[in-house]
């Protein structure tokens, strides 16, 4: 349903080309109505006439009721007649009629405008009204027929003007213009009724010089909320007076806006999400609301940036790195805005969320999630080439030395020197070639010689074989990283340290064999 209003206030012609439009958009399943104090394009066929108030009883009533928000002389049953002769009844036509009769004698009123179009009155009417007002009135009136809707605390902070001189200028214009919408967390709001905003609108260079500057005031004004736009107006006008009172460090009374609009919305997502920023700019932080909050949002279907921004820095704030790792994947399943930056949210929950597993002794658990975080980092650093690559590059190397930490713990003997070498050629893999990974070579082969050593005669060929397969996936390494690096200096020493381990782990061997040949010639 399309409702177009007062289209007398237009041109024969363009009222024409309004019919028009109807006639195309009337062939589809939308349906149209026009309103008009005179008919003067329309088929007849298709008019519904509508009365006014009549003048025995509801005419006489809108007359008083209009007294209680427009100060005009007492009027005698006789010049209430003549009003409503001219205006047909019409309750905008009156009203405007009323609000000349200021400045004009009765009479003298209703000669000078009767027949007139309402759009004429009520301009006629306005001219009169906005000659009155204070500069600073008329700024507040144009400003607030421009938002839309406002509070005190939002114009305050719109015009720069402190918050006596604005409640001053809404009682000069609350007598004129401005109509009470219903009050946010106790903040009282104000409108322009719809036709006199058009004609306030209109007049925008009488009441100021800089409109344009006040335009872009108000556009950078609905931008500073920070956040993304919300089809529901009264989730948005909401949003923008509770960003306005945080501006001002009411944080308390921002939620209280929240909470009230919550009510009246049947909890808006946006809503949901916005309180829950507003639990985190608390003192204290409160990130158990945030986080329930929050997600709570994201459930009902919010799919803003902010919501998956206050999640996240909620759950870590708690340290429930699961909740935050939960919030990252969600930003990024969503294709959340900064991608990049989300990746490196997530490898930080992980590599936290492997912190927590260690700490309950599951290092094998630890360490295939550390590596998780790390491979997040790989993906990252492969993405941002040189651009900072080398920031990720190192906390990969913290990453990778802690998890170098934990696969020194969990095994002994051969199998703690196997999983440490699978360890290093995961680090290859992840293009981890720092010298001190090939350093740690010299770590396994030195417990390979150890164990080989402790095992006296009781050596077995499977671990025979286990100990000639770590050798060769030793210098498989090596090569690997000389190929890569052929200037690299360091790679001499190494080389000649795992010469000596491998010299004193054969020696061992033959040893042993020669023993085990010797225990079975004296068994023979």
């Amino acid at each position: 349903m399309l409702v177009v209003d007062d289209i007398d206030s237009l041109n024969p012609d363009e009222q024409k080309q309004v019919l028009e439009l109807g006639g195309l958009v009337g062939g589809t399943d939308s349906r149209l109505i026009f309103t008009t104090r005179f008919n003067q394009s329309a088929s007849n066929d298709n008019v519904i006439k509508l009365d006014g108030f009549n003048l025995s009883d509801e005419f006489p009533q809108y007359i008083a009721s209009l007294r209680e928000r427009i100060d005009f002389p007492d009027l005698s049953p006789a010049s209430i007649g003549k009003i409503h002769e001219v205006s047909g009844g019409s309750p905008l036509f009156s009203e405007s009629v009323v609000r000349l009769l200021r400045w004009y004698p009765i009479n003298e009123a209703i000669t000078e405008w009767k027949g007139a179009r309402g759009a004429s009155v009520r301009d006629a009417a306005l001219r009169r009204e906005i000659a009155q007002l204070s500069l600073e009135a008329k700024r507040i009136l144009l400003a607030v027929a421009l938002l839309g809707e406002g509070s005190q605390v939002e114009l305050s902070e719109l015009l720069g003007y402190h918050k006596e001189l604005v409640e001053r200028c809404l009682g000069e214009l609350e007598a004129l213009f401005l109509i009470a919408t219903p009050a946010l967390a106790s903040q009282r709001r104000f409108r322009v009724p719809e036709n006199t905003r058009r004609l306030v609108i209109d007049r925008g260079a009488d009441l100021i010089t800089d409109r344009p500057r006040l335009e872009r005031e108000i556009i950078a004004f609905r931008k500073q909320s920070g956040r993304s736009l919300t089809k529901d107006k009264r989730v948005a006008l909401a949003i923008s007076q509770a960003a306005a009172l945080v501006r001002i460090g009411d944080i308390k009374n921002a939620l209280s806006t929240i909470r009230d609009a919550r009510r009246r919305t049947q909890n808006h997502f946006d809503l949901l999400s916005y309180q829950a920023t507003l639990h985190l700019k608390e003192y204290p932080r409160q990130p158990e609301n945030a986080r329930k909050l929050a997600r709570e949002a994201y459930m009902a279907g919010c799919r803003k940036d902010e919501v998956f921004a206050c999640w996240f820095e909620a759950e870590w704030d708690v340290k429930h790195f699961v909740g935050a790792l939960e919030a990252a994947e969600a930003a990024l399943h969503c294709k959340a805005a900064g991608t990049v930056d989300w990746m490196v949210r997530k490898s930080a929950a992980l590599a936290s969320k492997a912190g927590d597993f260690a700490k309950s002794h599951a290092f094998d658990t630890a360490i295939k999630t550390m590596f998780e975080a790390s491979g997040i980092l790989h993906d990252i650093i492969k993405r941002t080439k040189t651009d900072g690559a080398a920031d990720w590059q190192e906390e990969q190397s913290k990453q990778h030395d802690q998890i170098w930490i934990w696969a020194s713990l969990d095994a002994t003997g051969l199998v703690k020197a196997r999983a440490q070498l699978d360890t290093l050629e995961k680090f290859w893999a992840l293009q981890d070639f720092r010298i001190n990974n090939l350093r740690r070579l010299l770590s396994v082969m030195d417990g390979v010689a150890s164990s080989v050593t402790r095992s006296g005669n009781r050596i077995r060929s499977n671990q025979r074989d286990l100990v000639a397969l770590i050798i060769r996936k030793v210098e498989s390494l090596y090569e690997r990283r000389c190929r890569l690096f052929p200037a690299d200096s360091r790679h001499q020493g190494v080389r000649t340290k795992l010469d000596q381990i491998t010299t004193k782990i054969d020696s061992a061997l033959d040893s042993l064999s020669e023993q085990n040949r010797k225990h079975i010639t004296s068994i023979l």
